[in-house]
Order: C-alpha cells, then structure tokens, then sequence
C-alpha cells in the first residue's frame, strides 16, 4: 500500500480523496512528471500536482496568480506534447479584483487549456 502523501492544500487534497474514495489511481506529484521549461534567462522545472494513470497532468489550483499564469504558460510553451489540465476551486474567481477581469476559466479557455471547477471530471479518467 502506498504512503499517503503530504498536500501543499486542502484543495489538493480534496481532490486527491475524491479520487480515491472512488476507486480511482491518482498520482501526487510525481517526479517522473517533472517538466523542463525556460523562463527568461534561466531554466527551471515545474512538477504537476497529479498525473492520471493515462497520462493527462492535472494542476489544481485555488489562487492563480500571475506568476502561476506565467510559469504555466512557459511550461506549455516548452510542453507542447503535455495534456496539462486545471482544476480550479472556484473556477468563476477574476484574474484580478476589477469586475471586468477575466475569470479563471476564461484565462484557461483563451490559453488552450482544459480545465474543470472543484473535482477531476469522469471523463477526463475514460480518457
């Protein structure tokens, strides 16, 4: 049986029981998910927050700065073969505290990305 592990969020972590109160594999943080980008001037790693067993990269994310925003981007920018996906606490949350902000779902939409409000969807598994 595997260690239960250590979540960087109450977030990560309610997701990460909702799979497995479900029956579902659900790997955190794993390091063979480890993915090279360049930022300027300088090369770094991100490491997704989950990995399904077919392979699809789940981020959850309850605050999505914009230095999150930046770091993700450069990641699908040198990634482009990665199936990055988000999982948003509150996916309706703006980018920023004007009324007139894109939302957290917009952001994703307008950048390519997938991404659900609270819980990995079923069909993202079937995938």
């Amino acid at each position: 049986m595997k260690n239960k592990p250590t979540f960087r969020s109450g977030f990560e972590k309610s997701i990460y029981e909702q799979a497995i109160g479900c029956r579902r594999e659900l790997d955190y943080e794993r390091k063979d998910s480890t993915l090279h980008y360049t930022k300027p001037a300088r090369k770094s790693r991100y490491l997704p927050d989950f990995r399904l067993p077919n392979g699809i990269l789940i981020e959850s994310k309850g605050r999505f700065t914009a230095t999150d925003r930046a770091k993700m981007l450069n990641v699908a920018r040198d990634n482009p073969r990665a199936d990055i996906r988000f999982v948003f606490q509150r996916a309706n949350n703006r980018i920023t505290r004007s009324k007139n902000s894109m939302t957290y779902w917009e952001w994703a939409e307008k950048h390519g990305f997938r991404w659900s409000e609270g819980t990995i969807p079923e069909e993202w598994w079937a995938e």
